[in-house]
């Protein structure tokens, strides 16, 4: 029993896993629907973020619907990283810690910091 209260979180946010519309649209609507794409990225006005795909340079995940092609931001997925690196430079899957996508992994790391019931919001739905 720990002796903190246990948290009622209100304002937490998700990041749908990469395979999250490949895996639950309809074949019909899966070619269609959002998916990742890994490639290269620089800083600049992109889609509600400060960077944007290029033509080359360091890669990251992007979600692509349609025209939309929209980054993940380190700082929606930054559990894990200290206060100091935390920025709006992009982030990929295979850098951010698995509870930020995963529901087994986020009931793990709730767990750690005694959080007992969490309202998430998404990140790219919305």
């Amino acid at each position: 029993m720990s002796a903190f209260p246990s948290i009622v979180s209100v304002d937490d946010h998700v990041i749908e896993p990469a395979d999250l519309w490949r895996r639950w649209l309809t074949r019909k609507h899966r070619d269609d629907g959002p998916r990742i794409v890994r490639m290269p990225w620089e800083f600049g006005r992109g889609f509600r973020q400060n960077f944007r795909p290029a033509s080359s340079g360091p890669e990251t995940d992007f979600w692509v619907v349609g025209d939309i092609v929209q980054g993940i931001s380190l700082s929606a997925a930054a559990v894990g990283f200290a206060a100091k690196e935390i920025s709006s430079q992009p982030i990929s899957f295979h850098e951010m810690r698995p509870g930020c996508y995963d529901p087994q992994a986020r009931l793990l790391d709730m767990d750690v910091v005694n959080v007992e019931r969490s309202l998430c919001f998404p990140n790219f739905a919305r």
